[in-house]
């Protein structure tokens, strides 16, 4: 080869090389140009939509690390919220920091990554993404906020791989397809309804470095057993609450706080927390350790029929036996100071409060004693085989929810002695055609007649609108006042 071609070669080699890189530059540059007209980035280093993001379909988004010469950093507090047509994301390495409902709303949102860098989920980051069904999240993630995924009602896993110290409340609400969840051990504390109404989770792992579960945590969820750890310090209100498929609490020999007896889960400090509701067994006596019966602590327990209150129970919370729809008869100890029953129905010890009428008793009418001057919340709750109720007129207050749900009630008269009818009241009774309320009632709580589907007339022994509360006000139901009938 001589020196003329040799020349001619590299000549050919450096052209086609500068081309090249010419080439690789305007793809870069239309490449960020494509990205700027969908992404904005602010001083801070945080993208939010571009003005352009609302022409593309199903965009499958590639933020870059940089836009416009900037590094991109974070999200932009709902930078992405509401734009339904974003499909997936890919998050550059650099992103520390997913703002607040930053991807709220995005109801095609299937799938995003969670770089490593990251350290902060924001509140509602990913709230109402219906379509998201898997997340990881990497261990360089420290907090999460609440109600950070409220709403995924098609997330099915998520890998949570450690470092956040809380679940925060409502982080997982309303996630209905999860089935399994593991927490990691850098959790101390698991926040108010965080999986509330989590239906399918059936099992959930409570690692040793929990020190609180907070008010409803696992509420309307399929867990079927749990395990409470020794480090578990608190467990609040209704933490199981609605747990239909829950048969078994189990609790460490080690916790200093609570106990497992025969898989109930009770306070040391002598209260009965939770009887679950799929426990075997149709008799109950609480045991002789137990002082009080928190509320709802029975809700729910459809395989009771008979149940014992021993002698030294002296506090029994509300609804501690809503629904317990096989509950025939309660009895209690001729020892107790608190509480006593009448023909299986539970009274304070004084017979002044109707507290709780089983509701498989199978009589079909009842004349409340007129000891009874208050007839408690949810008292005679989905008392199904109840036609006609005799109230007399010792009575002065009908309490929240205290005929809810008997859908056989035909016929009941409430006296010229009561003053105050409670929220929901006769909510649900079906069976109900008309109700008379005389001039000593001063006032009824809201949705007291909702949902009483033959309720056709209430009759008010008052002058017009002198009542407090209106709960017929939306409801196709003839209301008539005084001298009207």
């Amino acid at each position: 080869m001589d020196i003329v071609d040799l020349e001619s070669q590299v000549y050919h080699f450096g052209v086609k090389k500068i081309r090249s890189i010419i080439l690789i530059l305007i793809v870069s540059s239309m490449l960020s140009l494509a990205a700027s007209s969908i992404i904005e980035i602010d001083d801070r280093g945080y993208v939010y939509a571009g003005k352009d993001i609302i022409n593309h379909n199903l965009l499958d988004m590639d933020i870059p690390q940089y836009v416009d010469g900037k590094e991109v950093l974070g999200i932009r507090e709902r930078g992405f919220s509401g734009y339904t047509n974003i499909r997936s994301v890919n998050l550059p390495s650099s992103i520390l920091e997913i703002e607040a409902e930053a991807f709220s709303d995005c109801d095609s949102l299937e799938n995003i990554n969670i770089p490593n860098n990251t350290s902060a989920i924001g509140s509602k980051a990913f709230c109402g993404g219906i379509s998201l069904k898997d997340v990881i999240i990497p261990f360089s993630v420290e907090r999460i906020g609440d109600r950070a995924f409220w709403g995924c009602s098609n997330l099915e896993s998520v890998l949570m791989l450690g470092n956040i110290k809380e679940i925060e409340p409502l982080t997982f609400y309303w996630c209905f397809k999860l089935e399994s969840f593991y927490i990691p051990d850098s959790v101390i504390a698991i926040g108010e309804k965080a999986f509330y109404s989590c239906f399918r989770l059936e099992d959930v792992y409570i690692p040793n470095s929990v020190v609180s579960i907070g008010d409803g945590a696992f509420e309307y969820t399929s867990l079927k057993s749990v395990y409470i750890p020794m480090s578990v310090e608190y467990i609040g209100k209704d933490v199981f609450y609605g747990c239909s498929d829950l048969s078994d609490i189990r609790v460490s020999d080690y916790n200093k706080r609570y106990e497992s007896i025969e898989g109930i889960l009770i306070d040391k400090n002598e209260e009965l927390i939770r009887y679950p509701s799929a426990k075997e067994g149709a008799i109950y006596t609480i045991p002789k350790a137990v002082r009080s019966i928190a509320s709802g602590a029975f809700q729910g327990c459809s395989n009771i029929t008979y149940l014992e209150i021993t002698d030294d129970v002296y506090s029994i919370g509300h609804s501690a036996f809503r629904n317990c729809t096989n509950l025939r008869n309660i009895y209690v100890s001729k020892n107790n100071k608190s509480y006593k029953s009448v023909d299986g129905v539970l009274f304070d010890e004084s017979g002044e409060i109707l507290i709780r009428y089983p509701s498989c008793k199978v009589e079909t009418e009842y004349v409340i004693p007129d000891t009874v001057s208050t007839i408690g919340v949810s008292s005679f709750e989905d008392s199904i085989n109840i036609s006609e109720i005799t109230i007399p007129d010792s009575v002065a207050i009908l309490g929240d929810g205290c005929f809810a749900g008997c859908s056989n009630l035909e016929s009941i008269s409430i006296p010229d002695s009561v003053v105050s009818i409670g929220l929901e009241a006769f909510f649900g009774c079906t069976s109900l055609k008309r109700i008379f309320i005389p001039y000593s009632v001063e006032k009824i709580g809201a949705t007291a007649f909702s949902f009483c589907s033959d309720l056709q007339e209430i009759c008010i022994d008052r002058e017009k609108n002198s009542i407090y509360g209106a709960p017929w006000s939306e409801l196709d139901i003839e209301v008539r006042w005084k001298g009207d009938f």
